[in-house]
């Protein structure tokens, strides 16, 4: 009878580089919280990328904190990210 064996693999951690920066960061969560600082996170790699996420997540009815460049300093706060995507949002009135 052959015997089976487990392969095990390592996954070394990868750390993004200096210049990188890391990516943009989209700071939300399924409710606001204004008095503690614990958001969900998620990570884009470009502008663009990030805007889509945070227009999906506030599509979705959630709570959107922030977007944060690579360098970590706030591109968008949440009422600047509410005020972009209600305006898209917003149906135009009929002519009357």
């Amino acid at each position: 009878m052959a015997k089976q064996y487990r392969r095990v693999f390592h996954v070394p951690d990868v750390q993004p580089s200096a210049g990188d920066g890391g990516g943009w960061t989209v700071l939300w969560d399924t409710q606001a919280r204004v008095l503690d600082d614990r958001w969900s996170t998620a990570t884009a790699q470009t502008e663009a990328g990030a805007l889509e996420r945070a227009a999906h997540f506030m599509k979705l009815g959630f709570s959107v904190h922030a977007i944060r460049d690579p360098n970590g300093a706030t591109f968008m706060d949440a009422a600047e990210i509410a005020d972009r995507f209600r305006a898209r949002a917003a149906p135009e009135p009929p002519d009357a």
